[in-house]
């Protein structure tokens, strides 16, 4: 894993737990996340609440960064 992000950059934060992500929405692993005193730990069985904080963490990122597009993908059939 690599060594702990700028908490306080939500890009950061993103771009060090991304990896990380797939890696528990794949069913390889589980991420621990510690902050100050805190620790969380995600995997499969609270994929969605991992999921919710990757789409905030984009969500600041892009608010961060103005010139940063948030890009929305939908699937479509027929």
């Amino acid at each position: 894993m690599a060594a702990d992000p700028d908490w306080n950059d939500p890009c950061a934060v993103l771009a060090w737990l991304t990896p990380q992500y797939y890696r528990v929405v794949a069913g390889k692993g589980v991420v621990e996340i510690r902050h100050g005193d805190a620790t969380t730990t995600y995997g499969q069985a609270n994929v969605d609440k991992l999921n919710a904080l990757m789409q905030r963490l984009r969500f600041d990122c892009a608010a961060k960064n103005p010139q940063a597009k948030i890009r929305r993908r939908a699937f479509t059939a027929g």
